[in-house]
């Protein structure tokens, strides 16, 4: 469990269903969830590699096994489709960030 940046107090942490675009009803897209504090909501995508199950965050990026991931940098590539999901995500949320979390038996969390 997380801690807001700006006040300490916990993250919480909740799922989603389909999201309507606010004004444009026929778009529609489905975060994993939001994350969210007293001071803000961000939406969130999980992805949960099953190749990676065992490994920790570092580990999986450092062997290359995320495909996903810039490894110098721990940033989700450009080029990728998950980059234009999350784009896509964040723009129906309207939000200017969005927690791209990969998860392990170690777990981690890449931000993007």
């Amino acid at each position: 469990m997380g801690q807001c940046e700006i006040y300490g107090d916990p993250l919480v942490f909740r799922s989603s269903g389909i999201v309507r675009h606010p004004t444009i009803g026929y778009i529609r897209g489905s975060p994993d969830g939001f994350v969210s504090c007293k001071c803000k909501t961000y939406p969130m995508e999980i992805k949960c590699p099953y190749h990676a199950r065992d490994m920790s965050i570092n580990e999986v990026v450092e062997c290359g096994k995320l495909k996903f991931i810039n490894k110098e940098h721990n940033l989700l590539i450009c080029e990728h489709d998950y980059f234009a999901h999350v784009q896509g995500i964040m723009g129906l949320t309207n939000a200017n960030n969005l927690h791209f979390i990969v998860w392990t038996t170690n777990f981690g969390i890449i931000y993007c």
